[in-house]
């Protein structure tokens, strides 16, 4: 059986905790409702097979969250071990950042935790670069992001550029992440909720991200290839918007990893979209848990 590694990502839609930070424009949960929402958090995660190794996680509140999520996982049936040994704050008045946990496993050495800003002063939350030794030789970049949001409703004309803008500047900062990757042959992987659908000028243009794997003779190593729509299977998307899916959370790879050296890291099976009970109720996200379903991509280690 070939040695795997696992990458999660998942909105948590407002994963805020029970303390009042006057620094931002939080929601403060009381007790009871904070730690039945990590409960529940867990309870998903630590039924994925295989479990995850790395898992992104979006609109967490800060860094203390995500050591209460590492232990409350640690509680569950799989008694899954986490490192959560650094996060970085975004500048979003909401209060909610990109977080980062790490499986505590031989096969996974955590090197260096960044944060990209995109080229716009106007960028709130940075993405969030994972720099990984796989087997303690080969490594692995993930980029975890989390795109400017839209809002529901009638939509401003202003708000709308600047939303166009900023998620432009982002897939422009992918695609030198992804050329940058392509020239060293490190395999890059990104996942994240990038508030647009894989047909945006954001990532066509922007990121250069071509959709579908190509033939591996035409595989360019510093080319961004979105491989989300193979998730999609029984599901229709990862998120509802305005009372229609879309698919925003999304998985992309360079091509190192389509067209791998022998015996470096390599795709393994199709990505896959979370779509099943208790995450779905009435045909849509089931908000008890969070308004987007997880995404999950599978690597086979050289």
């Amino acid at each position: 059986m070939p040695k795997t590694l696992t990458l999660l990502w998942w909105n948590l839609y407002n994963l805020h905790d029970d303390i009042d930070d006057p620094r931002i424009n939080d929601i403060v949960k009381s007790t009871r409702m904070y730690h039945r929402d990590l409960r529940e958090v867990a309870d998903i995660i630590d039924r994925i097979t295989p479990a995850p190794d790395l898992i992104g996680v979006g609109e967490v509140e800060n860094h203390g969250v995500m050591r209460d999520l590492a232990t409350e996982i640690h509680w569950r049936p799989a008694h899954l071990s986490y490192r959560c040994d650094r996060h970085i704050e975004s500048r979003d008045p909401r209060g909610i950042d990109v977080g980062v946990l790490v499986r505590s496993v031989p096969s996974v050495t955590p090197v260096r935790l960044s944060a990209e800003w995109p080229n716009d002063m106007d960028a709130v939350r940075p993405m969030v670069r994972l720099e990984v030794l796989v087997d303690g030789v080969q490594p692995l970049t993930v980029v975890f992001v989390h795109g400017k949001s839209r809002r529901s409703g009638p939509v401003d004309p202003e708000d709308a550029m600047l939303g166009s803008r900023l998620r432009m500047s982002y897939g422009r900062s992918l695609r030198q992440i992804a050329a940058d990757c392509g020239a060293a042959g490190t395999p890059l992987v990104v996942m994240g909720d990038l508030n647009d659908e894989p047909t945006s000028r954001s990532l066509v243009v922007g990121a250069n991200a071509a959709i579908g794997r190509p033939a591996t003779e035409t595989v360019e190593a510093g080319r961004l290839y979105n491989l989300s729509r193979e998730g999609l299977g029984d599901a229709r998307g990862t998120c509802m918007h305005d009372g229609g899916w879309l698919l925003f959370d999304q998985v992309l790879v360079n091509g190192v990893l389509l067209a791998p050296p022998p015996g470096g890291i390599a795709i393994e099976g199709r990505t896959r979209i979370i779509a099943e009970d208790p995450l779905l109720y009435r045909g849509a996200p089931n908000r008890w848990y969070s308004d987007h379903l997880p995404v999950l991509l599978t690597l086979r280690r050289g």
